[in-house]
This record gives C-alpha cells, sequence and structure tokens, in this order.
C-alpha cells in the first residue's frame, strides 16, 4: 500500500517537473553511504552506540527547526 502511494507520487511529481534531479542523486548516494555505514556500526559495535547517536541527531534537527527562522 505505501509503496504505490510513495510510486503514484513519484510519478506526479516527475510529471509536474517539481523534480530536482541533482538533488535526487546527491540524495541518493548519501542514503546509500550512509546505509552503509549505519548498519556496519548496528553489526560492529551495537545498539550500545547507535542508539544514543540516532537521539542525538534527531534532537539537533528538532533544535535547528525550532530556532530557525
Amino acid at each position: 500500500m505505501i509503496l504505490t502511494i510513495n510510486a503514484i507520487s513519484a510519478l506526479l511529481f516527475i510529471l509536474s517537473g517539481g523534480v530536482i534531479w541533482t538533488l535526487v542523486i546527491a540524495m541518493g548516494v548519501a542514503q546509500m553511504i550512509g546505509a552503509r555505514i549505519g548498519s556496519g556500526l548496528v553489526i560492529n559495535r551495537g545498539i550500545v552506540l547507535v542508539q544514543p547517536m540516532i537521539a542525538l541527531i534527531t534532537l539537533s534537527v528538532a533544535l535547528k527547526l525550532l530556532l530557525q527562522p
């Protein structure tokens, strides 16, 4: 269900010309690198390292959004 909704949304954005392809490529590459690094950290060091890191990053993004004018 979610895959279908996401596919239709992506198709509508593409057809409307609302896609910045350079950002799509950059975000795709960054996502693959992050997934590789993140999965390696979980396998090698366990949740003890990754869970606080996720909390810290989430808090940082939330503060940035709250303090942004």
